[in-house]
């Protein structure tokens, strides 16, 4: 269990997901500064807005209150009164909210001058309300009149010097929004240039973590290409294994394993089919012994041309998955990875065995899914599938020798797109199941038709061919009299192999 929970930290899987990991929490990090960035602006601009507007509400409770005031000693009326003293009240509170206003010394000294000024002013108020209201409960005489003048015109000289000290608190107050706001400038502008930087620096890692990532996709593909390229020239019996010291990924040590393994039971193969011809020249000698080792020979030839299918098949595919490394797209890389490293251990683990008919579909999936990578839209391959006869036993690697038939042979000497339809059915009336493989593309004439119809039971094809004579031999050896091998085909029409499987009760299904 360990040793499974280290190999899985190694996967290509994990790399990517550490990879997004990382770019999502530094996208985090920027959005995050920047949205306190930009609620320190709002919050700084919301600040210097509310004290320019504290002091504007004060000044213009100070105009009502001195209008208020103004009328109150030309007409001397209650009401007015009572409209003056709620306004001493809003002012002194307006006054309090000023004094709590923390800019900087200079607003401090004047507000300290200001607020002796605003209490003369106070007193000044308080002393006409008085005076008014004694000469109304007595005798309102010329000496009271004079008195309520002058402390008028002395509230009126105060009234005018605040006015007056109002446009210095107002300078005051704007200079220091204006500073605030400069530094608070300065400093968006130094953090953008850092995050500019940090992000130059991100941008710069990640393509080389990127790049490097893609180089290590592509390096094992490479070097798995090359020694495709060796079994494939022939030059097989100088083989040697590809290792690696310290692997990037669990999915290269599987492939390479698989590889290796593969091109082992090939040269064994292939040294058991020079032991079986040397034998079978002894052994001309002796008929009975020479019928029985016969049959030895054709089995082994049997296994060793079963495993050739895998070779150029592989090549291919490594080409294909190494052109998609070498283009970046690491995502679709590992799926071909997986498909293929699929493929090679079917073919290792069933090599001259059988296995139902819903694995060989299963598998075939894998293999039809490559082929579409490879080939795009040009070939268009489509499964129609009757699953009620699907778990009979069939030989191993029988349906992807008639796809690929049917790809090079139907469809590779057409210039336009083809299809191809993989179709299982089973007739319940007479106990048979087809496996039907069809293609639209050039056909067959009549003679090429019965050319490949007479090589099928020939000894002599099945050694040297790998496709129809070879499935036809596997078949006839599990199934016996049980099934029959059908082609038809016509030029320009397209090819349909059929095999009929008989099924003799109903527990063969």
């Amino acid at each position: 269990m360990a040793l499974l929970l280290k190999r899985q930290k190694n996967t290509l899987k994990n790399k990517l997901t550490e990879y997004i990991r990382i770019i999502s929490w530094i996208a985090l990090l920027v959005l995050i500064s920047f949205s306190l960035l930009h609620i320190s602006s709002i919050m700084q601009y919301q600040k210097n807005t509310n004290q320019i507007l504290t002091l504007n509400n004060f000044f213009d409770e100070l105009d009502t209150n001195y209008q208020l005031l103004k009328n109150y000693v030309g007409l001397v009326e209650k009401s007015t009164l009572a409209e003056l003293e709620i306004s001493n009240i809003r002012l002194e509170k307006r006054m309090h909210e000023m004094k709590g206003l923390q800019i900087n010394a200079r607003f401090l000294r004047d507000m300290q001058d200001f607020s002796a000024i605003f209490s003369h002013y106070e007193e000044q108020n308080d002393l006409i309300c008085e005076t008014i209201e004694e000469g109304l409960k007595g005798v309102f005489t010329a000496q009271i009149a004079a008195q309520v003048v002058k402390q008028h015109d002395q509230a009126q000289m105060l009234y005018r010097i605040m006015t007056e000290q109002y446009k210095d608190l107002t300078m005051t107050l704007t200079n220091e929004a204006a500073d605030v706001q400069e530094r608070l400038n300065k400093q968006t502008a130094w953090y953008y240039i850092i995050l500019l930087a940090v992000f130059l620096g991100v941008l710069y890692m990640s393509a080389r973590y990127a790049s490097r990532l893609t180089e290590q996709i592509a390096a094992p593909i490479q070097k798995l290409e090359k020694a495709a390229k060796q079994v494939h020239s022939g030059r097989i019996e100088n083989y040697e294994d590809v290792v690696w010291e310290e692997p990037d990924y669990d999915e290269a040590v599987s492939l390479t394993e698989a590889f290796n393994t593969m091109v082992h039971h090939l040269k064994d193969y292939i040294l058991l089919m020079e032991e079986n011809a040397r034998t079978t020249e002894a052994l001309h000698q002796q008929k009975m012994e020479n019928l029985r080792m016969d049959s030895l020979l054709k089995a082994s030839e049997l296994k060793a041309l079963q495993m050739q299918m895998n070779p150029h098949f592989l090549f291919n595919t490594l080409n294909m998955i190494s052109v998609t490394a070498d283009l970046g797209d690491t995502d679709k890389t590992v799926l071909l990875l997986q498909k293929t490293a699929q493929l090679l251990r079917y073919s290792l683990d069933y090599s001259g065995k059988t296995v139902t008919l819903a694995k060989e579909i299963e598998m075939l999936g894998n293999y039809v899914f490559l082929q579409e990578q490879r080939f795009g839209s040009r070939i268009f391959f489509d499964f129609d599938l009757d699953e009620r006869f699907h778990q009979i036993q069939v030989p191993c690697f029988i349906l992807q020798p008639l796809i690929e038939n049917a790809v090079v042979h139907g469809l590779g000497g057409s210039s336009g797109k083809g299809s191809i339809i993989i179709r299982t059915k089973y007739l319940e009336s007479r106990q048979e199941g087809w496996i039907s493989i069809a293609d639209d593309g050039v056909g067959m004439t009549g003679e090429e038709l019965a050319q490949v119809l007479s090589i099928l039971d020939s000894d002599r094809e099945q050694r040297e061919k790998i496709g129809l004579a070879n499935i036809n031999m596997r078949l006839k050896l599990l199934l016996e009299d049980r099934y029959r091998l059908e082609i038809v085909s016509s030029p320009g029409k397209g090819t349909e192999i059929r095999i009929r499987i008989l099924f003799l009760q109903a527990e063969d299904l």
